[in-house]
C-alpha cells in the first residue's frame, strides 16, 4: 500500500488521515486529473487571455486576470473559470439539483456518512431531533420575511480592511441569499476555534468577543436607522440567550451538527444517551434498522475502495 496520495491542491494524505476525514477522499483523488486537464484547456485557448499575469486558484473556480483594452480605457478584470469537476454533473447526471435537497438525501447519498452502527443512530437522532426542536426557534411571525442578505460560509479571507481595519470589500457574493433574520449571528471563528470546540473555557471566551462584537454591531444598526429599534441586534440577542443560534448553525455546518445538538440544543431538555438516541434513531423511519445496516455496509466498501486507491498494485 502506498504511503501517501496527493489530492487536487498538491497536499498528499495518509491512508490513516483520509479514513478519518467526513469528506469522499476517494471523489477528492479523481479531482487531481480533472484540474490538470482543465488547466490544458485553459492553455490551449491561452491567445483569448492576453496579457497573463497569474492565475489564482480557489476550491471551485480557476481565476485568470486579465487586462481588457477599449476606447473607454484598459480595465484589469478577472476571467473565472467553474471547474466542472468539482460539480459531479458529468459523472452523476443531477446533482446540480441534488444540492437543492435535503441534508438527508446527502446523508444517505455519502458511502463514509456513518463509520458504525452507534455513529448512523447518533446522526439519525440529531437530524431528527432537530426536526423536533425547529418550532422552538423558528418565529412563526417572521416566516414570511423580510429575509436578509447573508453569507452562507462568511470567514476571514472573504474580507478585505484597510490599514484602520475599515471594512472596504467583500468577495465570493456568488455564495449570498437571502436568509430569514434567524440565521444572523456573530461570526463563530473570532476566537480562532471550529464551531464544535465553542464549548467551556472557549464558550466563555467567545461570549465575551460575542458581547464586545453585539456592541458594535448595535450601534452601527442605531446609525443607520436612529429612529428605529435596532432590530437585527435584538434577534441575535434572542437567538443566543434560546440557544437558537446553534439550530442555524446546524443547518450551515452539517459536519458539526452532532457535537452541536448534543452540547448547546440538547442539554436545554435533556442530555442524550446512547439508549436515547436509539429509540429516537428508531422513528427515522419505518425501516430503520436496515437504514443503519446499509449505511454501515457502505463504509465497509468505502473502506476496501479506499485501501485500492492506496495500493501500489
Amino acid at each position: 500500500m502506498s504511503t501517501t496520495i496527493n489530492l487536487d491542491h498538491g497536499k498528499p494524505i495518509t491512508y490513516e488521515s483520509a479514513l478519518n476525514k467526513d469528506a469522499n477522499i476517494i471523489n477528492q483523488a479523481a479531482y487531481l486529473e480533472a484540474a490538470t486537464e482543465l488547466y490544458q484547456s485553459l492553455w490551449d485557448q491561452r491567445q483569448t487571455t492576453e496579457a497573463l499575469a497569474q492565475w489564482i486558484r480557489g476550491g471551485f473556480n480557476v481565476c485568470i486576470p486579465i487586462e481588457v483594452q477599449s476606447t473607454r480605457g484598459d480595465k484589469k478584470l478577472i476571467f473565472r473559470c467553474p471547474m466542472p469537476h468539482k460539480l459531479a454533473e458529468a459523472k452523476y447526471p443531477g446533482t446540480v439539483d441534488e444540492k437543492l435537497s435535503s441534508k438527508v438525501g446527502t446523508f444517505l447519498s455519502n458511502p463514509n456518512a456513518a463509520y458504525d452502527k452507534d455513529d448512523c443512530r447518533s446522526q439519525m437522532a440529531a437530524k431528527g431531533l432537530l426536526r423536533m426542536l425547529s418550532h422552538h426557534y423558528v418565529d412563526r411571525k417572521r416566516r414570511n420575511g423580510p429575509f436578509y442578505l447573508q453569507f452562507t460560509n462568511l470567514h476571514a479571507s472573504n474580507i478585505f480592511v484597510d490599514e484602520q481595519w475599515n471594512i472596504t470589500c467583500l468577495i465570493d457574493l456568488e455564495w449570498v441569499c437571502a436568509l430569514p433574520a434567524e440565521m444572523l449571528a456573530v461570526p463563530y471563528w473570532l476566537t480562532g476555534h471550529g464551531i464544535d470546540e465553542i464549548v467551556d473555557d472557549n464558550l466563555h471566551e467567545f461570549d465575551m468577543i460575542r458581547q464586545e462584537f453585539m456592541k458594535i454591531f448595535e450601534a452601527e444598526e442605531t446609525n443607520i436607522a436612529p429612529r428605529d429599534t435596532p432590530m437585527l441586534a435584538t434577534i441575535m440577542q434572542e437567538g443566543w440567550e434560546s440557544d437558537g443560534v446553534w439550530l442555524w448553525h446546524c443547518l450551515t455546518s452539517i459536519n458539526a451538527m452532532i457535537s452541536l445538538v448534543e452540547d448547546h440544543l440538547s442539554p436545554r431538555f435533556s442530555r442524550l444517551s446512547s439508549k436515547t438516541e436509539e429509540i429516537i434513531s428508531q422513528y427515522w423511519c419505518p425501516d430503520s434498522a436496515e437504514v443503519v445496516e446499509r449505511k454501515v455496509a457502505d463504509y465497509n466498501g468505502y473502506k476496501k475502495d479506499l485501501e485500492a486507491l492506496f495500493s501500489t498494485d
